[in-house]
């Protein structure tokens, strides 16, 4: 039995065209789960403004009690984004203990916070961890400070909120 040659290119005709929707119909499905996903996960413009006030009060009552040798800009982390955990700051010391710096914290009236709140911030890797916390502006305040591993002349000073805001 033998084909018409229309008859084939209809048929290639129509397959060409069942592909190209297809593609388009998964292109429009990849970009609508993408946006989507962006939407959900961006940071709210209004949390990112109120946290870059708790940044900079973070930053103007931890950093002044850390050495001015070895210590790095001030990285601030809004909190903002899912899952929204609060406003936080981090500060590499360089040359400096996770003693000497807990010290210098304790030596201004922070306090040491218990093992067990040591052990939540721990994280693989890191070598030694200590944490100290104090009450500012009616709220408390977590400092810990890790010895990483990867970096083992370094210190991260890292600050935040604590959950026994007042």
């Amino acid at each position: 039995m033998e084909t018409r040659p229309e008859s084939s290119r209809w048929k290639i005709l129509v397959g060409t065209v069942a592909a190209a929707v297809v593609l388009a119909g998964a292109t429009a499905f990849y970009a609508a789960d993408r946006y989507t996903a962006y939407i959900f996960e961006r940071e709210d413009p209004g949390c990112v403004a109120d946290s870059d006030v708790e940044i900079e009060r973070l930053a103007q009552i931890v950093v002044p009690v850390l050495p001015p040798q070895g210590r790095s800009q001030v990285d601030g982390d809004s909190g903002c984004a899912p899952p929204e955990v609060g406003p936080s700051i981090a500060v590499h010391v360089d040359g400096a203990s996770v003693g000497e710096l807990a010290d210098r914290f304790r030596s201004l009236g922070w306090s040491p916070v218990s093992a067990a709140r040591v052990a939540e911030e721990t994280v693989e890797g890191d070598s030694l961890v200590a944490g100290v916390a104090k009450h500012a502006d009616e709220r408390l305040i977590e400092v810990f400070l890790t010895k990483m591993e990867r970096y083992p002349d370094t210190v991260l000073v890292s600050a935040w909120f604590g959950s026994g805001d007042g």
